[in-house]
């Protein structure tokens, strides 16, 4: 595994990680981001705490604590 501070300094890091990457795990990845940003940019400029909780694919409850 990659240290993180090489994946935000090295865009030949970054390449060669993507390509390891499935289409079906970046479509789920983009999928989540999406949700998020259109949650975001419905007028409000906040997402619930559900839909954050969905987004880290975690109980709400664990937000809230």
């Amino acid at each position: 595994m990659i240290a993180p501070e090489v994946l935000l300094e090295s865009k030949t890091a970054r390449d060669g990680q993507l390509t390891q990457v499935t289409h079906e795990a970046a479509s789920d990845v983009l999928s989540k981001a999406k949700a998020l940003v259109f949650a975001l940019w419905q007028g409000t400029g906040a997402a619930t705490t559900q839909e954050m909780a969905e987004y880290y694919e975690v109980p709400a409850e664990t937000l809230l604590s």
